[in-house]
């Protein structure tokens, strides 16, 4: 029996990316189809480069084909990394230039701005086919950016007989308020072209279920018989200390990820503002790992944050165990329930209690509740996140994690659900 095949086409891929967050959905499961012995390439964009943020093990014996995406560079060479804003506002008609060329392009691009290299990465996937003209192929397409899926579409009408297409969704498309379209003309094209793509796909995978929920329910479809669950995971689980944890002079609440200030998704903001209702001697810290970007003034309202700039994966682990508590920030209600954050799993490894700031119908915070991993709070109810930091000294860390097994929260489980019963 010949070896089996695996192209993942997605757009945000190491080292071009700012974030694990938003690339280790596919990096893992390269590595994983990759240990099943299955010949797996990789076909994706360049941007700025970001490094692999130790990483690079996952991707040994990966095949990786980078295609030049000129959006793409110029959005990421825009980031400021690991470094704090000087306070300078700028002009108003500034400002509104900005918004406008900002909404134009989102509306122009159907699905987003990842439609111009699409040929490209058709191109590179065919190069790959014709390769191995005999062989089957397992295309897996993941979005956002959901541009890739239109790769996926037009191989598997290009070689219907050839070709496996699994559509992922780590988020909505039309369905979700950050990608959906506001332009008529452009809303029911989008729609037009997901429905097309959801009815040529072999299999699809979502990474929560109210996103499978609203897409049954928005399309009028049923994908019961070709569809899965699929959430992210964690890689591993840590080694545990054994002994007796000392008690601490400052409770440690650790971050691990991108902040930002004027990020819809994890605005800083209104972190900032319970932080200035603590008693000036409260015994707390917050330690903020990954990609920054504050303005000077955030951190002279919030002295209690401790700024550690970007880690290796590895270093970000032994990080989430040397803290009491780990936080989830997400601040953007729109499309806010599909939400199950990357970062979540690896704080489940690490077997620390979960503090949540977002909004409370995001669907980690269910997994929180349910499983009693930690407490939730919304992210516009300053008063409440005050009154749950303050409340932090006396909460008893023992009483997490007791009554579940954490294995189902593992990426080799969720991917057992994948392959290999969908490949072929």
């Amino acid at each position: 029996m010949s070896q089996q095949k695996a192209i993942i086409i997605c757009r945000s891929f190491p080292p071009y990316a700012p974030s694990v967050g938003g690339t280790i959905r596919m990096e893992t499961l390269s590595n994983y189809l990759k240990r099943k012995n299955l010949d797996v390439s990789v076909i994706t964009s360049k941007g700025y480069d970001f490094g692999y943020m130790g990483l690079e093990k996952l991707l040994e014996g990966i095949n990786i084909f980078y295609v030049k995406d000129r959006m793409k560079s110029v959005r990421e060479n825009s980031y400021t990394v690991s470094k704090v804003k000087k306070q300078k506002k700028p002009s108003k008609l500034f400002s509104i230039v900005k918004k406008i060329i900002e909404t134009l392009l989102k509306e122009l691009f159907v699905p987003d701005d990842g439609i111009l290299v699409v040929k490209n990465y058709i191109k590179t996937a065919k190069k790959i086919l014709k390769k191995d003209p005999t062989s089957k192929f397992n295309i897996i397409t993941s979005g956002p950016s959901h541009s890739a899926h239109l790769v996926g579409y037009r191989l598997k009408k290009k070689y219907p007989n050839r070709i496996n297409w699994i559509m992922d969704y780590r988020d909505s498309w039309n369905c979700h308020g950050i990608f959906k379209k506001d332009n008529l003309i452009t809303k029911q094209l989008s729609i037009r072209i997901e429905k097309k793509c959801l009815e040529r796909a072999d299999f699809v995978s979502f990474a929560s279920s109210p996103i499978k929920k609203k897409i049954e329910e928005r399309f009028s479809i049923n994908l019961k018989n070709k569809s899965e669950i699929v959430m992210n995971g964690f890689q591993e689980i840590p080694e545990r200390e054994t002994q007796q944890e000392e008690m601490r002079i400052k409770i440690k609440i650790g971050h691990f990820g991108w902040l930002n200030t004027s990020s819809h998704y994890r605005r800083f903001t209104y972190i900032t503002n319970a932080l200035k209702k603590l008693p000036k001697d409260f015994p707390f810290e917050l330690h903020q790992y990954g990609h920054t970007n504050l303005k000077k003034t955030d951190l002279e309202e919030a002295p209690q944050v401790k700024l550690h700039g970007n880690i290796s994966n590895s270093e970000a682990v032994q990080k989430m165990k040397e803290m009491d508590y780990l936080m989830i920030l997400h601040t953007f209600d729109p499309g806010s329930e599909d939400v199950i954050t990357g970062k979540f799993f690896e704080y489940v490894a690490a077997q620390k209690p979960i503090l949540c700031i977002g909004p409370l119908k995001m669907e980690v915070c269910k997994l929180i509740k349910e499983d009693n991993l930690g407490m939730c709070v919304d992210y516009k109810d300053t008063q409440g996140l005050t009154d749950l930091l303050l409340k932090l000294p006396e909460y008893d860390n023992r009483k997490v994690y007791k009554k579940v097994d954490i294995q189902k929260y593992s990426r080799e489980y969720q991917y057992n659900k994948l392959y290999p019963s969908h490949f072929i």
